[in-house]
């Protein structure tokens, strides 16, 4: 996707300002890339409290580092933060009123234009949707690794947007996202094994020389799993077989005293006895 050309985007000189950002952002994340997606959730419940503009700021440097096709980066976001246009904008995506407790929309916009004169047609339907895809998700990370909710928002009347934007006619909108406290913690969706979403060199193909586990599941988190039950298993074991050594020694203890008070009542019936017949 990422097709090479003399864009002179490539060529702008913001070198000193990408490495800065770059070199802040990685003190910035608190969590492992793929613990971040795992855990991610839509968030559609809000606290009544403001996140902090650097937030928001290091948000949008995310959607900046996503891969758009040529590295032309077709996209625009606009932050929305007044209460009356968040409550206009959730009443133009399909009457989503939760979506006003957020306190900060983004808007992103595509420029299918900038697309269209390296890709043509193609450029501008579907680069431009792939980047901003790209670029939302890369949103949604990063609000996560922050201790933010977000959702991702794909249902609206796009001209009435644009009317509250005013935004121009050679853009489209290509999404909401609603930024915010989470006030919910929502559980994990039902999600499928990945035996079920893959294929091997062809459509439908189900063999591969690839590692599996017993399970026939390929995947780091797999292997995590089976490592952490593994554990477990041997705790519990100890715990088990801790309680029942107590429990044995408790019980060779009984039959100790036992044998000793039957050894004792023994002596004493034939010392009693030898006594009668002297």
């Amino acid at each position: 996707m990422e097709a090479k050309h003399n864009n002179p985007q490539n060529h702008t000189g913001n070198t000193h300002e990408e490495t800065h950002s770059e070199e802040s952002h990685n003190s910035g994340y608190h969590m492992g890339v793929f613990d971040c997606i795992r855990t991610r959730r839509s968030v559609r419940k809000y606290k009544d409290k403001q996140v902090p503009w650097d937030n928001i700021v290091e948000i949008l440097q995310a959607a900046k580092f996503a891969p758009f096709a040529g590295n032309v980066l077709n996209c625009k976001f606009v932050v929305v933060k007044n209460e009356d246009k968040r409550k206009a904008i959730a009443e133009t995506c399909a009457q989503q009123y939760w979506m006003q407790d957020a306190p900060i929309h983004i808007v992103v916009v595509g420029e299918p234009e900038k697309s269209e004169r390296y890709y043509g047609a193609r450029g501008g339907r579907l680069y431009t949707i792939q980047g901003a895809a790209a670029a939302m998700q890369n949103m949604l990370l990063t609000a996560h690794s922050l201790g933010l909710g977000a959702c991702w928002v794909g249902a609206f009347d796009e001209e009435e947007i644009r009317r509250l934007c005013n935004l121009p006619e050679n853009v489209n909108v290509q999404g909401v996202l609603t930024i915010g406290f989470a006030d919910e913690v929502p559980e994990m969706p039902p999600k499928y094994r990945i035996e079920h979403i893959m294929f091997f060199e062809k459509w439908w193909g189900r063999q591969g020389p690839y590692p599996k586990t017993g399970l026939g599941l390929w995947a780091p988190v797999i292997e995590h799993g089976f490592k952490e039950t593994k554990k477990m298993i041997k705790k519990a074991g100890n715990k088990i077989f801790k309680k029942k050594d107590k429990k044995d020694a408790t019980e060779d203890k009984k039959i100790k005293e036992k044998q000793k008070d039957e050894t004792s009542a023994y002596q004493e019936y034939y010392t009693q006895d030898d006594r009668k017949r002297n």
